[in-house]
C-alpha cells in the first residue's frame, strides 16, 4: 500500500533474508568520554536495507549499525546510518528519481479508481431507487 508521504521514496514491504552486501557501521569513540571502542563488543545492532534495481536485477545492501558499551565510563554509543539510508527498507537514492514519480502516479490512479467506484455505486443506488418507485 502506498503512503501519501513519499518524501523518502517508495518504501518496500519486506526485508530480504539474504542481502547481497552487508555493511557494518560501528562507533569508534565513546560519545561521552571519547575513549576508543575498538576492543568493546557490540551490545546491539539495527539493520536497514536498500534495494537497487539499476541493471535489471535486484541488489540488496544491508546496513547494520552497532552499539557498544564504553569500558571506561559505561556509556552506550550507537553508530549512525549513512544519511541516504533513512528507512528500514527503501530503494536506493538513484532509484528514487523514477520510483517516486511512479509511486505518485499509482497513488493518483488508485484514488481515481476509488472515486469512480463510489460514483458508480451512487448511480446504481439511484437507479435502484428509481426502479423501485415505478
Amino acid at each position: 500500500m502506498l503512503a501519501d508521504n513519499l518524501d523518502i521514496g517508495v518504501q518496500l514491504s519486506g526485508r530480504s533474508q539474504e542481502p547481497d552486501q552487508i555493511i557494518i557501521h560501528t562507533p569508534d569513540l565513546c560519545q561521552d568520554c571519547g575513549a576508543l571502542l575498538s576492543n568493546s563488543l557490540p551490545t546491539a545492532s539495527t539493520r536497514q536495507q536498500v534495494f537497487d534495481i539499476s541493471d535489471g536485477r535486484v541488489k540488496v545492501t544491508e546496513h547494520r549499525v552497532e552499539a557498544k558499551l564504553c569500558a571506561k565510563c559505561g556509556t552506550r554509543t550507537k553508530a549512525a546510518f549513512p544519511a541516504s539510508v533513512r528507512a528500514p527498507v527503501q530503494v536506493s537514492p538513484e532509484q528514487k528519481v523514477w520510483t517516486e514519480p511512479l509511486a505518485k502516479l499509482l497513488l493518483q490512479i488508485k484514488r481515481r479508481v476509488a472515486a469512480t467506484r463510489q460514483q458508480q455505486e451512487a448511480e446504481l443506488t439511484q437507479r435502484a431507487i428509481h426502479c423501485s418507485i415505478r
